[in-house]
């Protein structure tokens, strides 16, 4: 017969998912793992533990890729406009003269609704639109089968260590099962009906736009574009553009000029050396070199 007055109780360890810190509770060696202590032959609380939830996939942060763009574009329009100085020749000067025109017309239209100022000629009761009226609501509905997959227990597996310490560890599965899954979407069964409104025909007189009238040039002196106005004829808007253009190499830069009598002044320096200061292709500051 074995002597049993000095044999150890064996000592099995439960995996039991609760606090480490509290008593009677310890970690499996090499691992991070929160097991109890129990003798060897005690039953353990349970023959089946939940597993435990699975760690979310950590979300990705797009914010410092977008800040390094934002960075990179703001690099970028600093450099391309930062100033430069350039030796630069006055190639050449150029301008142009638009006149925006009008004519005052007496127009026909058709519309179910009259301006102020307009004269009636005719009117009649026509469909104006159609509205949608809703008969009744139809519930169409569709059953799809997709996967869905279970954590179930399969057995226990016990591991013993040197110190006559075991710990017993559930196993778990994946079970797929097909679950029925109902989509339901209503449809609106729906007819036209028409509206009716009074349509008139009118006259009115308005201004309307006419093409502009353009003139440019290089190197020469401005012409403005012939238009004569009376009650009928009108010119909304001008717009006068004066420019000077450098050449530093094979670069072109633009200058934009305040008028005709700063436009005479450059008229006159075409091929004179400047100095300029330019932002991207525009020309800040020029100093004429002697």
């Amino acid at each position: 017969m074995a002597d049993t007055k000095n044999k150890q109780p064996k000592l099995v360890a439960e995996y039991n998912h609760v606090d480490p810190y509290k008593v009677g509770n310890r970690r499996a060696p090499g691992t991070n793992e929160e097991y109890t202590v129990r003798k060897h032959g005690e039953t353990p609380q349970s023959s089946k533990y939940p597993k435990p939830p699975n760690p979310q996939t950590p979300k990705t942060n797009y914010l410092p890729k977008i800040l390094a763009v934002v960075a990179l574009i703001l690099v970028l329009l600093a450099y391309y406009y930062y100033p430069r100085e350039h030796t630069a020749v006055l190639d050449k000067v150029q301008w142009s003269i638009r006149f925006d025109v009008q004519q005052f017309q007496e127009n026909y239209y058709e519309s179910f609704s009259v301006p102020v100022g307009a004269r009636v000629v005719s009117q009649s009761v026509q469909v104006e639109y159609y509205d949608t009226v809703v008969d009744r609501i139809d519930r169409v509905c569709t059953v799809d089968y997709v996967d869905k997959t279970y954590s179930e227990y399969s057995h226990t597996e016990t591991k013993c260590f040197d110190n006559g310490e075991c710990i017993d560890k559930d196993v778990y599965v994946d079970r797929v099962e097909k679950e029925a899954v109902e989509t339901c979407t209503d449809h609106e069964i729906t007819h036209q009906e028409p509206v009716y409104g009074t349509l008139y025909s009118y006259y009115i007189w308005e201004w309307v736009n006419l093409d502009p009238l353009i003139t440019s040039g290089i190197n020469d002196l401005p012409v403005v574009p012939v238009f004569y106005e009376d009650q009928y004829n009108r010119v909304s808007s001008r717009t006068d553009t004066f420019e000077a253009i450098f050449q530093a190499g094979k670069q072109e830069y633009t200058r934009g000029l305040a008028g005709i009598q700063e436009y005479d002044l450059y008229l006159h320096e075409i091929g004179t050396a400047y100095l300029i200061e330019t932002r991207g292709y525009s020309v800040s500051k020029v100093r004429k070199l002697r």
